[in-house]
């Protein structure tokens, strides 16, 4: 068993949205847009905590951590949008170790 925590900056360097579909007409379309950063704060603080479960066999190991994470600063620029708004998530981190 094993736990972590910590503080990770974050900077917004840009913001892009992708999309592929297609209409009900058979058209395929694809949009690239970039989405102004304007009203974002440009950098934030993130604080990150969990804990995880490790184990390991010979050659192989598996682990799973449930993990949270939090913005500490406000996600929005105070020019632009009066409302503090602080994201957070919650999310499992599951995986293979191989041992070479």
């Amino acid at each position: 068993m094993y736990g972590f925590a910590g503080i990770a900056p974050l900077n917004i360097l840009k913001l892009k949205y992708e999309s592929r579909y297609t209409t009900e007409n058979g058209i395929a379309v694809e949009r690239d847009d970039e989405i102004k950063t304007n009203g974002f704060s440009t950098f934030n603080l993130m604080l990150t905590a969990g804990v995880g479960l490790n184990y390991n066999l010979n050659r192989i190991g598996f682990f799973l951590a449930p993990e949270y994470r939090r913005h500490m600063l406000n996600t929005y620029s105070d020019k632009i949008i009066s409302m503090d708004h602080r994201m957070y998530s919650i999310g499992i981190n599951a995986g293979m170790i191989l041992k070479f």
